[in-house]
């Protein structure tokens, strides 16, 4: 009933992106962007579109302009990940630093950065990143698979 509102179309952007529909979902919330000043969640949630859509420096780019709106180990640590899809190990290593700066206690940093050292081949590092996530939140299923993949991989 009113397309023009800032809400509904937030949420309309973000149920195309979980109806996996990305490239839509980018487009909805850039239209999002355009109707009040976007906020961190905004900004984030663009980011995982453009990232679903395989737009990796776009994300990046809404993950940066997130970090400046709040700096939280959760959008550094996305650039983390992306950087690291992309085998920018080295740019994805300051972000998961800067990320660890801002909330050492954000498990998914160390999820993400397992990630990166487990593909690397740097078993042992991974294994130390996993343990760490479990450490601070058990119930992280993602951390958990890594660190069961990590001994495996270690045998």
């Amino acid at each position: 009933k009113s397309p023009a509102k800032f809400r509904v179309q937030f949420q309309h952007a973000d149920a195309l992106f979980r109806a996996g529909r990305c490239a839509e979902a980018a487009k909805g919330f850039e239209k999002t962007s355009k109707l009040a000043p976007p906020d961190f969640r905004v900004m984030i949630n663009w980011g995982h579109a453009l990232e679903c859509n395989q737009q990796w420096d776009e994300a990046v780019v809404k993950y940066r302009a997130a970090a400046g709106i709040e700096r939280s180990a959760h959008a550094l640590s996305l650039i983390g990940k992306v950087r690291a899809v992309q085998n920018r190990n080295p740019e994805a290593e300051q972000a998961f630093t800067e990320a660890i700066q801002a909330d050492p206690n954000f498990d998914m940093t160390y999820t993400f950065r397992g990630a990166m050292y487990l593909k690397g081949g740097d078993v042992v590092r991974a294994k130390v990143d996993f343990q760490k996530a479990l450490a601070i939140n058990p119930n992280n299923q993602f951390a958990q698979q890594g660190l069961n993949h990590s001994s495996a991989n270690r045998n």
